[in-house]
């Protein structure tokens, strides 16, 4: 399965270190893990994040809710 986990920030503390630890046993068992961050990170699987947040919680929407048509 391929997981995107998108946060404010890629290295710190708190938040970012769930994410990574998360992140990193998922991928132990076989997953794809990428992220997305307003950080510039030179990592193949960090990508940057150019919208506002609120933006980007529409797309997740408009994603969820064309998922779950298709279900239907």
């Amino acid at each position: 399965m391929k997981v995107l986990q998108v946060n404010n920030k890629f290295i710190g503390a708190g938040a970012e270190n769930v994410m990574k630890t998360l992140g990193d046993g998922l991928s132990e068992k076989g997953h794809e893990i990428y992220y997305a961050t307003y950080e510039n990170i030179s990592n193949k699987r960090v990508f940057k994040i150019h919208i506002l947040p609120s933006e980007l919680m529409r797309l997740v929407n408009i994603f969820e809710i064309s998922r779950q048509k298709k279900k239907i």
